[in-house]
């Protein structure tokens, strides 16, 4: 039996780990910074509400509130992956009983999409920083080394902002880490990693890569791990065949094959029908050469643009061959995605700051910043630094409204007329090889040089103004009482050696 006493020193050992310090600071500083744009966030959560409230799978009670839906047999449904929306059901559930239900109070519904960024994204995300401290142990035993490429990852990269928005890339990024690490761990571990797999998945169709990424790293260690792992991700491929079955008909059809087109003049209801081969078929076959830079390196949404040290990440990968099979499975999950993004056409992803699509790699890329910030040359220890205050800087920029302003989106056009104009805009820089736009230097950066990042969420549920900047400052005080002690040892330390040092030379 337990005593209390190690129960006790159990729970104290755990609440001033590291781990601990990193969850509550990323935590509560994404909660400040909480966002909401409309469509995509409602689509989500109407299929969450539906399950609740009506125990269906279609959306027709609050369809009206996006355009992110499809449309099949007489009914509305979400569009998007449904791992969202029935991960958000029990988080619906839990906010309706405890607040009650008030379809009508335009707060009520701004409060729940609060509710559940905390309980989906910002949870995911700050989970995802403690994994990503678990899993650098495989890579080093420097312990502030390890506390810089978290934090890096939490604060200067996209995952800082998909981490205060309601969308599936926060919580699927963490499955998809947390598979991996399991699999790295430990072979015990390989069913639970396998389910992790699937449901990341089930959340986002794109995380095909990943999946398909971790039977080829099971496969070069030992093909008879491969069972229990491929049993784990069968549990949510049933229940995604299962929704496709119930909601479209057959286990193969998709929501993007029912994509909602709008209401013409006559009243019908169009949706944009496709089978199975037309949708897999890529529709960017003109421009296809262009997809790989861009989505990587051109300022329109490209990943190294917006999050600069990560280049030096994917040097580090492509060079260090210790840990060869997980730089090849990155390799092949950067080559699925330009290929699902090739396929979908709309390879900037929508309204999004930065390649949404691509955040389940950021960590892996952040794993391997490990080696310049443990460089004995220190022209590289300084490049690393100013690349990680960069990257701070823009992705701190993204805390404003986000932008598409590639594609003009209006209630009157179907989607494929938006996107037929998008192509006529920007034929000329697609054939050429040229940019798109440029909204980190035109709209972010001079947003936040004028405003200060923008606690968007809170300022609409209280309908106050608050101060430019007060949220930075807040921040601040976070991390101060968080890591106060740490802080407060690290200086008595750096003057003790300095004295010891001192004396010695005299």
């Amino acid at each position: 039996m337990v005593s209390g006493k190690a129960c006790g020193m159990y729970l104290k050992k755990i609440l001033l780990s590291d781990e601990m310090k990193i969850f509550l600071s990323l935590f509560f500083t994404y909660l400040l910074f909480a966002k909401y744009d409309g469509w995509n966030e409602n689509s989500r959560l109407d299929l969450a509400m539906s399950i609740v409230d009506h125990g269906t799978l279609s959306i027709d009670s609050y369809h009206e509130n996006t355009g992110d839906k499809a449309y099949h047999g007489g009914h509305y449904y979400s569009d998007k992956a449904p791992g969202t929306g029935i991960l958000l059901a029990p988080v619906y559930l839990l906010y309706a009983n405890t607040l009650g239900k008030d379809m009508q109070d335009d707060r009520w519904f701004l409060r729940l999409v609060f509710f559940s960024i905390v309980f989906l994204s910002s949870l995911s995300s700050a989970l995802c920083a403690a994994v990503l401290y678990r899993f650098l142990r495989f890579f080093t035993k420097n312990r502030m080394t390890k506390l810089a490429v978290t934090y890096t990852f939490g604060l200067a990269t996209i995952s800082f902002q998909y981490a205060t928005v309601l969308l599936g890339h926060a919580v699927s990024t963490l499955l998809i880490l947390l598979a991996y690490y399991l699999v790295y761990e430990k072979a015990d571990n390989l069913f639970l990693s396998g389910v992790l797999a699937g449901l990341s998945f089930l959340v986002d169709y794109t995380n095909i890569g990943f999946v398909i990424a971790l039977f080829i790293f099971i496969f070069l260690r030992s093909m008879k791990q491969l069972l229990p792992f491929s049993l784990g991700v069968m549990v949510f491929i049933a229940v995604f065949f299962a929704y496709n079955a119930c909601a479209f008909g057959s286990p193969f059809n998709i929501s993007y094959m029912y994509v909602f087109n709008g209401i013409p003049e006559d009243g019908n209801v169009t949706a944009t029908q496709m089978s199975l081969d037309t949708f897999i078929k890529p529709r960017f076959t003109d421009y296809w050469y262009s997809v790989p830079l861009r989505v990587l390196f051109y300022p329109y949404r490209g990943l190294f643009f917006y999050n600069p040290i990560l280049i030096r990440g994917m040097l580090y990968l492509i060079s260090q061959n210790s840990k060869l099979r997980l730089a090849l499975v990155i390799s092949f999950v950067i080559l699925m995605y330009i290929y699902m993004r090739y396929i979908s056409g709309i390879w900037w992803g929508g309204t999004a700051f930065g390649p949404r699509y691509l955040l389940p790699l950021v960590p892996f890329l952040c794993l391997y910043l490990v080696y310049p910030f443990e460089s004995q040359k220190s022209s590289i220890r300084i490049l690393t630094a100013a690349l990680i205050i960069l990257s701070f800087i823009f992705t701190l920029s993204g805390n404003q409204r986000w932008e598409q302003t590639v594609l003009a989106v209006d209630g009157t056009n179907s989607f494929t007329d938006w996107y037929d104009s998008h192509l006529l805009r920007y034929d000329y820089q697609y054939r050429n090889m040229l940019p798109l736009e440029n909204p980190l230097f035109s709209f972010y950066i001079p947003q936040l040089l004028y405003i200060g990042p923008s606690s968007i969420l809170i300022e609409m549920i209280f309908d106050v103004s608050l101060s430019p900047w007060l949220n930075m400052a807040v921040c601040v005080l976070i991390f101060l009482v968080i890591w106060g002690a740490d802080i407060k040892k690290g200086i008595m330390d750096y003057w003790t050696r300095k004295h010891k040092s001192q004396d010695n030379a005299a």
